[in-house]
């Protein structure tokens, strides 16, 4: 059972700071009787020993005497390891994050005592579809949002990437780390995260929102002498609520990224502000 636990949710430990006691009684007890044990054999194998070098033992029965020497050791060893279980220990520099154990608990063997996290160092996974495995290397940046800091984004990389696609969702596993030196994140947190697969400048991009919904093809309204005029696009590469438009639109046209999605074509549209020849135009 428990007798003593030293820590609580939120305490920062360190490397092999004792977290917990359990009862060690049973557990020495148990290892005097396998030392007691251990003994008996040595002194017997020594005898056996002096016998087998004046050829006084078959040599089958002085195997046998080494076999038990060497069971009666390992047994000792258990014993040991097992006593040595009753301090619970920080496995590295962390923080308590959950705490599962009170005291006067029995603790099953293997059942777990304490969560201890490294938050400042975060880890996080993410599916890609299979299309995306020659894009994706280790090492490779990535942005990472979370909703708890809105309008903040952290730097991550790619750290590991699966060798094998699940068959049932057609996706591989990233593995993304993050230095949270800070410990401005906290683990658990819900996150997004974009994979930077290239960068590219001085191109012609509009915000994601212009886009039409519900179309099979990438389309955005542009305005032709006044009226909206629907036109289907290609678009490139997307960060930061931006897209790149790579054939369809040139930079001299005006694109209504406000109330597209009620809009009909040919319907009059009022411009309403006016941004950079590759920036948002919002129309009304």
């Amino acid at each position: 059972s428990v007798l003593r636990v030293l820590v609580e949710e939120g305490q920062q430990v360190r490397a092999g700071q004792l977290l917990a006691n359990i009862d060690p009684r049973q557990l020495r007890l148990e290892l005097a009787q396998a030392r007691a044990q251990l003994e008996r054999i040595e002194n017997d194998y020594r005898r056996q020993v002096e016998l087998h070098q004046k050829g006084l033992i078959a040599a089958g029965a002085f195997e046998s005497s080494r076999f038990d020497l060497a069971q009666r050791r390992a047994a000792h060893g258990l014993a040991a390891l097992q006593l040595s279980h009753t301090e619970l220990r920080a496995p590295f520099d962390g923080v308590v994050a959950q705490r599962h154990i009170r005291v006067g608990q029995n603790v099953a063997a293997g059942a777990t005592a304490f969560r201890v996290v490294d938050a400042g160092r975060l880890r996080a996974e993410l599916h890609a579809p299979e299309r995306q495995l020659q894009r994706l290397r280790p090492g490779q940046p990535v942005v990472l949002s979370v909703d708890a800091l809105p309008g903040r984004q952290f730097q991550a990389r790619v750290a590991r990437i699966a060798p094998t696609i699940d068959p049932r969702t057609a996706t591989f596993k990233l593995t993304v780390e993050l230095d949270n030196a800070g410990g401005t994140l906290k683990p658990g947190m819900f996150a997004r995260l974009g994979v930077v697969f290239e960068h590219r400048s001085n191109v012609l991009s509009i915000p994601t929102a212009a886009l039409l919904e519900n179309q099979r093809d990438p389309m955005v309204f542009v305005v032709e002498r006044g009226r909206a005029a629907p036109r289907r696009i290609t678009l490139g590469l997307s960060h930061e609520g931006r897209v790149e438009i790579v054939a369809g639109l040139n930079d001299a046209e005006q694109v209504v990224v406000s109330g597209q999605n009620a809009l009909k074509p040919g319907l009059g549209v009022r411009v309403v502000a006016l941004a950079a020849a590759d920036g948002p135009v919002d129309a009304g």
